[in-house]
């Protein structure tokens, strides 16, 4: 796909912007690729259940094999899959999943952040994203929140002042499934009390996998103020 046909455009409200269009080479291989797993799914299947491989085998055999059918067909009857469009700023190629749905996404080159659905624009200061994306990656020291003119704590959402601290709890999935195994008992779950003015309580998201704590923010702003009061290399 030539660059041109990602270039810059206006969408229908008149914003400059990038056009969101399907990566079908990406698109096509996985369909490719699924219908080449599917027919050695059902062939093996068949071959199995005619040697009497047991139920087990069969049963997984055929799960996955209905799995990627589903897949196969979900591809051709809706526009999901693979997209990608050109970072407005220096036009380096953005790709995620899903094209008719919204996403705020941050280029790998120039590191701007972009938003959109149809088109890709750089954010607003103000710009609230759909889902926690902006992140943090928490140090051991205290955390400094931000607030407002008069002191009191903002909202991690907007900018009323928060009323409450409410809890957050973040879970290691990867220790979770060793815990399952191992008779050591490990800490999975990690939790902390974030500030919320009441009406916004999905405003932040605690990531705990791994040995490191990372808090998401869905208001830019907020996490650029959060940046600045626990600069990286504060911990």
């Amino acid at each position: 796909m030539s660059q041109s046909s990602l270039g810059n455009e206006r969408n229908s409200e008149g914003f400059h912007g990038t056009k969101v269009e399907e990566n079908q080479n990406k698109n096509r291989t996985a369909v490719l690729s699924g219908l080449v797993l599917s027919v050695a799914l059902i062939s093996a299947f068949v071959y199995g259940y005619s040697k009497a491989w047991g139920f087990l085998p069969l049963f997984w055999i055929g799960l996955f094999a209905v799995l990627m059918v589903v897949f196969l067909v979900g591809r051709l009857f809706n526009k999901g899959g693979f997209a990608q469009a050109r970072c407005p700023q220096c036009n380096t190629m953005l790709h995620f999943t899903n094209p008719e749905r919204a996403r705020t996404v941050q280029c790998e080159a120039c590191k701007s952040w972009s938003a959109g659905t149809e088109y890709m624009s750089l954010i607003s200061p103000d710009h609230v994203a759909e889902e926690p994306v902006f992140e943090v990656e928490l140090g051991e020291g205290p955390i400094g929140w931000p607030t407002l003119e008069d002191g009191s704590r903002r909202c991690s959402t907007c900018t009323k002042v928060a009323t409450s601290m409410v809890q957050i709890q973040g879970v290691d999935a990867v220790g979770d499934l060793v815990g399952m195994v191992s008779p050591i008992s490990i800490d999975r779950v990690k939790t902390m009390k974030v500030p919320s003015c009441g009406e916004h309580k999905d405003g932040l998201l605690l990531d705990a996998t791994g040995s490191e704590l990372t808090l998401c923010f869905r208001s830019y702003s907020y996490y650029q103020e959060f940046l600045r009061l626990n600069p990286p290399d504060a911990g």
